[in-house]
């Protein structure tokens, strides 16, 4: 989360529309880490996907304004 948090930051001080898709997939979770990102991105939507343990791929768009 620390490597990627100021890039986050810096797309919303952009105005960038920034949603953000977290899954538990394995049951694999940091609960601090979801909390730092609620917190330092309030701008952000930020969803938490529930696997169930069923497979989830989650992908990702990019794009630079």
């Amino acid at each position: 989360m620390q490597l990627v948090l100021p890039t986050l930051k810096e797309a919303l001080s952009r105005n960038a529309e920034l949603k953000l898709l977290v899954g538990d997939y394995l049951y694999i979770r940091q609960p601090q880490a979801l909390e730092l990102l609620i917190e330092e991105l309030p701008g952000a939507e930020i969803r938490l996907h529930r696997s169930n343990g069923i497979s989830f791929h989650p992908k990702g768009l990019f794009v630079s304004l």
